[in-house]
């Protein structure tokens, strides 16, 4: 749940994100970018995943620029502004999913699998208000700070490095 929050501030929003901020208006190095995660219901694996479309020749400014971005929210954090505005989007989010009879369709046999039920939804809803700005802080410092990063950069393809 705190790393969703801080997703979101990463990169989740494709002109609002950090690294949208960054990268498209700051240095106009990108059309876009975005971010998506994948939290783990069974095991422990989990990822955040980084992507966006740049000009060939610049996946190694690009790969510096995510990094320090990444650093940076090590290192600072969130604001809680930032966090407020993630709360926003995941509650209007979480609320349209189930206004759609697909997307409940597709929940229902992992949450009947997991034991869950819609009031573990609303418990969730509950969890995610309640989370504070220390606690999304501390979880990205633990969590992002300690994690393996993998890089794939498109043009390197043939490259002599």
């Amino acid at each position: 749940m705190l790393a969703l929050e801080a997703e979101r501030v990463l990169g989740r929003h494709p002109t609002q994100s950090r690294l949208s901020k960054r990268f498209r208006q700051d240095k106009g190095l990108t059309y876009g970018i975005r971010t998506s995660i994948k939290i783990a219901n069974l095991g422990t694996d989990s990822w955040i995943n980084i992507e966006s479309s740049y000009p060939m020749t610049q996946g190694e400014k690009f790969a510096d620029l995510v990094r320090d971005e990444v650093s940076k929210l090590i290192e600072v954090g969130i604001t809680e502004e930032e966090l407020l505005q993630a709360k926003q989007t995941i509650f209007q989010e979480r609320q349209l999913a189930l206004g759609q009879d697909q997307i409940i369709l597709a929940q229902l046999p992992n949450q009947t699998y997991r034991g869950h039920t819609y009031h573990d939804w609303i418990k969730r809803n509950n969890d995610f208000a309640a989370v504070t700005l220390d606690q999304v802080n501390a979880a990205i410092r633990k969590h992002l700070a300690s994690a393996i990063w993998i890089e794939v950069l498109a043009d390197r393809a043939g490259s002599k490095d």
